[in-house]
């Protein structure tokens, strides 16, 4: 802005001082400001061009995060007490299946454990598959 200010300045100032003499500095100082302003314009378009970018990067990762939560929002509500009971079921289970492993390897039996639903803890299906209602428990 600065430097568009000077040159204009510095037109008006020829211009003025212009009497009858040949209008060659006038037509240069002109041109050096359209050279100017084209430049700047550039400079805003690029500037345009990369927050039109960043805009659509942002829209995305929104969208990624957003997508994120729909996925456990569907499960429904998550209280504190039943996302604690939920881990608590997880390290009970992973206790289960370490003394399991434990005992296995002193017996001789398999290594690999049965497949079991996380639901019930039946083996036979998942929980994807599971008959038992698990809505009622809180």
């Amino acid at each position: 802005m600065r430097e568009l200010e000077a040159q204009s300045t510095l037109i008006r100032e020829r211009v003025r001082k212009h009497k009858s003499s040949s209008p060659a500095p006038i037509i240069e100082a002109i041109n050096q400001l359209k050279k100017g302003a084209e430049v700047m314009m550039h400079e805003a378009e690029l500037m345009r061009a990369q927050i039109t970018s960043l805009e659509r990067a942002n829209e995305a990762a929104s969208a990624r995060k957003q997508r994120k939560k729909k996925r456990i929002q569907k499960r429904g509500v998550l209280i504190k007490g039943a996302g604690e009971d939920i881990l608590a079921q997880l390290e009970a289970d992973q206790q289960i299946a370490r003394e399991e492993r434990q005992g296995g390897e002193e017996s001789g039996l398999s290594r690999q454990a049965l497949a079991r639903c996380t639901r019930c803890r039946e083996t036979g299906h998942n929980s994807r598959t599971c008959k038992k209602d698990t809505s009622g428990t809180s």
